[in-house]
C-alpha cells in the first residue's frame, strides 16, 4: 500500500520477485509453485494468494517468512485470482475446467465451483462487493456472478458489429471507482468494450 515495492510473478523461475521502486533493483524473491500466473495480496498484505498454472493449485504464502502456509487444489491451468471485498473469499479461474473456484480463506478450501464460459481468465469485483465479473476468452462472453447467491446472474456476449464470435477474445477488465462502468479488452477484435454495470449494456 505504501508503493515502495513492486512484486512481479516470474513464471519460468517459479518466484515472485520484489523490486525496490526507488532503486529499481530486485531486493528479494519469494518462492512459489511451478509457473506462477496471477497473484493478489490479502487485504492486510500479510499473505499472497498465487495461482500456479503447472500444478493446478492456488498457494497461500506468508509474506514475512516467504513460506507456503497452504495449497488449494484447482482445475487445470488456474489463472485469475482476486479477493472478495470483505476478504473472506478468494476467487480463482480454471482455464481448462471453465470454472470459478470459490475458496474460503479461513478454511483454505474450495466451497463452491461455478461454471462459466470457455477459458475464463480475469476478474473484477464491483466496489460494493455484490458482483464478480469474469472474462471468458474463447466464448466471447463475460459472466456476472451474484456473490450473495454465489451463482451466475447475467451473461454478456461481446461481439462488435461486423465481427464473428471467434474474432472476440475478452481478457483484461477494469472497473471505474464508482462502479458505474466496466471496461473490457476484446483481444483479436481490436476493440475495448465499455459496459454500463447496472444495465449490462455496451
Amino acid at each position: 500500500a505504501d508503493r515502495t515495492r513492486l512484486y512481479v510473478a516470474c513464471g519460468d523461475d517459479d518466484v515472485i520477485d520484489v523490486i525496490d521502486v526507488a532503486t529499481l533493483e530486485v531486493v528479494d524473491s519469494i518462492p512459489t509453485g511451478p509457473s506462477p500466473e496471477i497473484f493478489v495480496f490479502s487485504p492486510d498484505e500479510t499473505q499472497i494468494f498465487v495461482s500456479n498454472e503447472e500444478d493446478s493449485t492456488m498457494e497461500m504464502i506468508d509474506v514475512a517468512t516467504k513460506t507456503v502456509t497452504d495449497r488449494v487444489a484447482t482445475g487445470a491451468e488456474p489463472e485469475g485470482v482476486i479477493n472478495s471485498v470483505d476478504g473472506k473469499y478468494i476467487f480463482v479461474t480454471s482455464e481448462v475446467a471453465d470454472m470459478v473456484h470459490v475458496v474460503d480463506r479461513a478454511k483454505s478450501a474450495v466451497i463452491k465451483n461455478i461454471i462459466v464460459g470457455t477459458r475464463p481468465r480475469r476478474f473484477v469485483v464491483t466496489p460494493d462487493g455484490a458482483e464478480l465479473w469474469v472474462s471468458d476468452e474463447l466464448s466471447s462472453e463475460v459472466h456476472v456472478i451474484d456473490l450473495a447467491a454465489m451463482e451466475v446472474k447475467q451473461v454478456l456476449t461481446l461481439v462488435p458489429p461486423g465481427f464473428q464470435p471467434e474474432d472476440v477474445t475478452p481478457v483484461g477488465m477494469a472497473i471505474t471507482r464508482d462502479g458505474s462502468k466496466v471496461l473490457i479488452t476484446l483481444g483479436r477484435a481490436n476493440h475495448l468494450a465499455i459496459v454500463d454495470a447496472k444495465t449490462f449494456e455496451v
